[in-house]
């Protein structure tokens, strides 16, 4: 791996994850933790670190729904993300650009943006990074259907105007690949420039083809595959971290056992 190096990670979603994180922590599994900060906001940020260590951590944001989420509310939660990253110093902060409500009512599942209305989606963007004062990274989404096709180009805009960078998801990209959305090859032109990496485990909806990011499972055959053909191709030549997703249903064995594998796929390719 290349750039600053935080190695291979875990996420941490809510507090029962602590103790058996700091764990994996201290046995060697994780090298940096990814903090799922809206679960953490009614903490003191000081906390997060003495309950952590001195590890590196990001910080991810789940429901800001920066997009949908009236412009002048944002500078306040702004604000209060900023006193994390300011006592935290993560290497990186990332976020979802997705739809979370339609017509004014709360989404069973996030729901992908029309990316023909790019102009407003970057603006939001910008606003949004300005408020974090932080340079963001947007996760790539989970797409249902063909209307995710597009997603390649609108994050390459968006990088070009707002100046945000790509946190890819393997698996996401994969699953999107699956649903009729843009394939994995539509991604190669963007992976030069990446320096953080996601995967994690997904499953199929009920009583449908689909594939969707449940994060309730190891990694996939086909992930490792195509993590291994992208590091075997030096596709990810900037790649600075890997996180590795378990958000329910969590079996810890398991999650040491696919990040031992992840370490040794890294450390064999590309490195």
């Amino acid at each position: 791996m290349a750039d600053s190096m935080h190695g291979i990670g875990v996420n941490l979603t809510r507090r029962s994850q602590i103790d058996p994180v700091r764990q994996m922590i201290e046995d060697g599994s994780a090298d940096h933790v990814e903090v799922l900060i809206d679960n953490f906001l009614s903490c003191e940020p000081a906390s997060i670190r003495d309950s952590l260590g001195d590890i590196p951590l990001s910080l991810h944001i789940m429901r800001s729904r920066f997009l949908e989420r009236p412009a002048a509310d944002l500078p306040a939660l702004g604000t209060r993300l900023r006193a994390f990253i300011r006592e935290l110093q993560p290497f990186a902060v990332s976020d979802h650009c997705a739809r979370f409500t339609e017509q004014g009512l709360p989404l069973a599942m996030l729901a992908e943006v029309d990316y023909r209305n790019s102009r407003t989606l970057c603006t939001r963007i910008a606003g949004w990074q300005e408020a974090l004062d932080h340079p963001l990274l947007l996760e790539n989404f989970p797409s249902l259907g063909e209307e995710g096709r597009a997603q390649p180009a609108f994050f390459a805009e968006a990088a070009a105007r707002c100046g945000s960078g790509l946190l890819f998801d393997l698996s996401n990209a994969l699953i999107a690949a699956h649903n009729g959305g843009a394939v994995l090859e539509d991604w190669y032109p963007h992976l030069a420039t990446v320096h953080h990496l996601h995967c994690g485990g997904y499953s199929m909806l009920d009583n449908s083809p689909l594939r969707i990011d449940s994060h309730d499972r190891p990694l996939a055959d086909d992930s490792w595959q195509a993590l291994a053909q992208l590091l075997d191709a030096g596709r990810l030549p900037r790649l600075g971290s890997l996180t590795l997703e378990f958000d329910h249903d969590i079996d810890y064995p398991a999650w040491r056992r696919d990040l031992a594998r992840a370490r040794t796929q890294l450390a064999g390719r590309g490195s």
